[in-house]
């Protein structure tokens, strides 16, 4: 249907009403002859062409936002979920079980020397960042220089690496002085973003609201504290499947409740965090799907070695046997979401192993070590302060078990709430302020035990981690002989990282008790890939996504 509309200069005297009363009726035939020839977008349109599908968004629910920095050569908290679809890195480590370890990003190849001290990559042609600059070996010379110069955030796994080389426009070499397992190093949660050149000068805080990534998603707009709004990038590398989001909205909702109620509700597709009191509901409810995914989390007690009687390896050792681990993982969802510790590195890990001795509940054995330690029945034991995280789950559910079981032992126990964004702030101020327990969820910068270790054991000057502030030369050394070991002989590097956790566990600075697993849910009308699912990178990529 063809409506001809008379020029301004032609209108003929009651045009007026006759716009008014008659056109809209004209127009509204006209539109419902569209929608009946499918011109919703699900068919074919009234030519016999093809129609466009209709736009899709993805609608996420987290308690995480940018509480770092959206620089990405500083960010290294909840913000890497949604920097993992921004950035690409030169390569990302699977989940555990695939059958190959990594996937190439924006390296396609990669070899390394004899010795394991220079690694070369190819590199990805063709590419571009979301600002339209293109991508090459500059850009990731760049990136990774930069990122070590900040020496902000997770940049200190970068102090392995001496320089980086451009080979040609898409080849570049990374050296060391040591045996260094680059692909394991480069496949790390953060510092390992590849960013834009144009950049160059740029401030943390510049960044604020910006994204200059080769992902597969760019910010649209944002408000803190309430939604963020992605959107796809329009130089994306990787190309889109039929069914990936077009638009991705993250709502920022701290109550794992409320984001379970919007679930069910319909009201987001995905949370990425889920009460584990909630999880058999949501597994019987016949619209959701959950997903219990391994999680680079260790879950901990950190005693405070400098104060009396922490101090005292016994007395560590009578609050290691005193743990009620079993009612602890009871209260974090059962061994299916939270399976027991074994040593300090989550099992499948690198460097993890089954084979390391192990402390159960045994109150006997805890008063008797107390009375060795000159305290029989706790006595002349100060109050300690049992400080917990109120914002990470589920250290409210577990803290009161630990105080019931220590107080059993004629101890007494000071709870002390903090939010996270207070620990740090707390364990490395004065000393006369610090807690004496801790608990704590450890987690490495790099996908490997001994990132995790070494944080938690070397000797930090400054102190920025290694709360439990213990010291040992020869822990020291070991550590600093395990990275290169890695990459010239594992073998050789598993038995040391099974004699460091031992020796680490009788000394008893820090109790280890459950390996954390993460629990995510959506709806059925997501198909979501395995391999997308990755909790090594704290989300999933929402390229493995399909909407119906």
């Amino acid at each position: 249907m063809t409506l001809s509309v008379p020029g301004r200069r032609r209108q003929r005297p009651g045009w007026k009403a006759w716009r008014a009363c008659v056109l809209p009726l004209l127009l509204a035939v006209a539109v419902a002859s569209v929608v009946a020839c499918g011109g919703s977008g699900s068919g074919s349109a009234g030519d016999g062409s093809s129609a466009s599908p209709a736009p899709k968004t993805l609608r996420l629910a987290s308690s995480y936002e940018f509480s770092t920095s959206w620089d990405p050569k500083v960010a290294a908290w909840g913000e890497s979920a949604y920097l993992r679809n921004m950035y690409d890195g030169l390569l990302v480590e699977n989940p555990k079980g695939s059958a190959e370890q990594y996937t190439p990003q924006l390296a396609t190849s990669w070899t390394k020397n004899a010795d394991g001290t220079e690694w070369t990559f190819k590199l990805r042609e063709g590419v571009k960042f979301s600002d339209g600059t293109p991508f090459n070996a500059e850009a990731v010379k760049f990136s990774f220089d930069s990122t070590k110069k900040q020496a902000e955030g997770a940049a200190y796994i970068l102090d392995f690496m001496d320089k980086v080389t451009v080979v040609d426009e898409y080849t570049v070499k990374f050296s060391a002085k040591t045996p260094t397992p680059f692909d394991r190093l480069l496949s790390a949660t953060d510092a390992t973003y590849i960013f834009s050149p144009a950049t160059k000068g740029m401030k943390p805080d510049d960044w604020t609201g910006k994204s200059f990534g080769t992902g597969p998603y760019m910010i649209k707009s944002y408000k803190l504290g309430d939604e963020y709004v992605f959107v796809r990038n329009p130089y994306y590398w990787g190309g889109w499947k039929p069914g990936n989001p077009d638009t991705v909205v993250l709502k920022v909702v701290g109550e794992f409740g409320t984001q379970r109620q919007m679930l069910e509700a319909g009201e987001v597709d995905f949370v990425y965090q889920v009460d584990r009191d909630s999880v058999a509901a949501l597994q019987g409810n016949q619209d959701l799907q959950v997903f219990i995914v391994p999680s680079i989390y260790l879950y901990e007690l950190e005693f405070n070695t400098e104060r009396p009687p922490l101090n005292d390896p016994k007395v560590r050792q009578a609050l290691a046997w005193a743990t009620p681990y079993d009612d602890i993982i009871a209260a974090s969802g059962g061994p299916e979401m939270s399976p027991k510790a074994i040593g300090y590195i989550p099992q499948g890990m690198n460097g993890s192993s089954a084979d390391l001795p192990q402390y159960t509940y045994d109150p006997a054995k805890a008063k008797q070590l107390l009375a060795e330690a000159g305290y029989p029945d706790g006595k002349g034991i100060h109050p300690l302060s049992l400080v917990y995280l109120t914002d990470v789950s589920p250290h409210s559910k577990y803290a009161p078990l630990i105080k019931e079981a220590y107080e059993e032992l004629g101890l007494k126990i000071e709870m002390k709430p903090i939010l996270v964004a207070q620990l740090v702030p707390l364990c490395t101020g004065p000393k006369d302020k610090r807690g004496d327990i801790v608990c704590e969820r450890a987690y490495p910068s790099i996908n490997d035990g001994h990132d995790l270790l070494n944080y938690q054991f070397h000797t930090w000057d400054p102190l920025i981690y290694n709360f439990s502030y213990w010291s040992s030369p020869v822990t020291d050394k070991q550590l600093e002989e395990l990275w290169p070991l890695e990459a010239s002989d594992p073998v050789a590097a598993q038995d040391l990282f099974n004699t460091v956790q031992t020796e680490v566990l009788d000394a008893m600075p820090v109790a280890p008790m459950f390996d954390y697993k993460e629990v995510w849910a959506a709806n059925k009308m997501l198909t979501i890939a395995p391999e997308a699912l990755n909790a090594y990178y704290r989300g999933f990529f929402w390229t493995g996504v399909t909407m119906k």
